[in-house]
């Protein structure tokens, strides 16, 4: 049993993807005192781990909120599904793990209407700073984050009739879908390494597991 302060500098409600690098960030000073509070259990489990298993984690709500949307009367009231994670990491934890950033235009579109920092060149640093990517580190990439990001290498026939399709048509063509050139036909990248997913959990909470003045409790709708 995680023992319980009475009092922390910091408390972070959810354990998510932002609540892990929070968490991180935040217990980096040793005179911060930090408490995670996750309603969902450990993501030790073999299916969040597996990159084939992803359905089953979609399908099951052990791991899933399953939010359903009000009835859509255009669809004959059909309500909709908002699959959102319920364990360390949340949905980094059951996606469909393809890693691919928003489009730079969009980020100078924000910039634009006002707000600071938010432009392409704000935010690639941070981008940066975070990735660890197998394809090597370059202007627009990192190659020593705590986020594993994997490039594929397509060798399969379908994939790579796919790709020649789109060229053969006339469109674009990109080496590096979250780099220079974000439009055409190309690779995506995943949050995959040595065979299992990579979720915002492994990549920023584990290693500050053991830091002192932290605390993860899981099942926080216990206290």
């Amino acid at each position: 049993m995680v023992k319980i302060n009475t009092e922390y500098d910091y408390i972070i409600v959810g354990a998510g993807s932002a609540g892990c690098v929070l968490a991180n960030r935040l217990t980096s000073n040793s005179r911060n005192t930090v408490l995670l509070l996750e309603a969902g259990g450990e993501d030790k489990s073999l299916t969040l781990k597996m990159p084939a298993a992803v359905l089953s984690n979609l399908k099951s709500t052990k791991h899933n909120w399953a939010f359903k949307g009000e009835p859509e009367p255009e669809l004959n009231g059909r309500q909709l599904q908002h699959d959102r994670g319920k364990t360390l990491g949340g949905s980094s934890s059951i996606n469909g793990m393809v890693y691919i950033r928003g489009n730079t235009l969009d980020y100078e579109g924000w910039r634009q209407m006002g707000c600071d920092g938010w432009g392409y060149a704000d935010v690639l640093p941070y981008f940066k700073k975070m990735e660890c990517y197998s394809g090597g580190g370059d202007d627009f990439r990192g190659n020593s984050g705590p986020l594993k990001v994997h490039r594929s290498i397509p060798e399969d026939p379908l994939s790579l009739a796919f790709i020649n399709a789109g060229k053969e048509a006339g469109y674009k063509e990109t080496d590096d879908i979250s780099g220079f050139c974000q439009e055409g036909f190309g690779i995506f990248d995943r949050t995959v390494f040595n065979g299992e997913r990579w979720s915002a959990s492994k990549g920023y909470l584990d290693p500050i597991r053991n830091r002192k003045k932290f605390n993860n409790f899981n099942k926080c709708a216990c206290l």
